[in-house]
């Protein structure tokens, strides 16, 4: 979970005076905001995106280094289910003693061994999901589809190309205030939104698309108020 604190109590100020300025529902209001946000998120994480093949050099020259990369859970899983062990009376999978085998349970006579198949999938997990974060921060029609809805409670969600869910957007309408709240996790695909997010580059750009959102909203304040004046005169 991600906790933004940083110029928060200044956010929440200058929404509260955009729906002011502004005349509009204050359902509508958080709606298109929290919209902004995932838009600015969705940006700034885009030029974070490395490029095509950049994944797999950086890890080739960091093993050839000699240092340990960091392999997920599910990576070591997926190692786990394809080898076997290759000699008796051995109590963990580290070397070469465990094995590639084939979709029959057969050694791969070219096959990798645990920790070469382990760092193979975390690499290609991490070249899949080279774009998925600026996706996932993005919910297309947001406050069209809340607004359709009713803005009731029912979840938005943004999926990936293999119709996984990789986030989704809740709107609780239950206090005077109301929000709404993104959420990534609780799927594997998800999952690996999540943990993208906590990496120090993603949580600096997290705080780069609020500071955005928030002077978008001082901007249309400025303006809607020198129109005011401008009325009166």
């Amino acid at each position: 979970m991600i906790t933004i604190k940083d110029n928060l109590a200044e956010f929440s100020r200058a929404l509260r005076q955009y729906a002011d300025v502004s005349g509009r529902d204050h359902r509508e209001v958080i709606a298109s905001r929290a919209s902004r946000f995932g838009f600015n998120l969705s940006k700034e994480l885009r030029a974070l995106k490395p490029e095509k093949g950049e994944i797999q050099k950086e890890i080739a020259e960091v093993l050839k280094a000699g240092r340990k990369i960091r392999v997920r859970p599910t990576a070591i899983a997926f190692a786990r289910n394809r080898t076997i062990a290759t000699a008796t009376r051995i109590s963990d999978r580290r070397g070469s003693q465990y094995m590639e085998v084939n979709s029959k349970g057969k050694l791969k006579s070219s096959g990798m061994n645990f920790m070469q198949l382990a760092v193979a999938r975390e690499t290609a997990i991490r070249s899949s999901g080279r774009g998925i974060l600026s996706h996932a921060t993005k919910f297309k029609g947001l406050p069209q589809r809340l607004k359709a809805d009713n803005f009731s409670a029912q979840p938005v969600a943004t999926v990936n190309r293999y119709s996984r869910q990789v986030g989704r957007a809740v709107f609780d309408g239950s206090q005077d205030g109301a929000s709404l709240v993104f959420t990534w996790g609780g799927s594997a695909a998800s999952e690996s939104v999540a943990e993208g997010l906590l990496d120090p580059q993603q949580v600096e750009a997290v705080k780069r698309a609020l500071n955005a959102t928030r002077a978008d909203m001082l901007q249309y304040i400025a303006r809607k108020r020198a129109g005011r004046k401008g009325v009166t005169k």
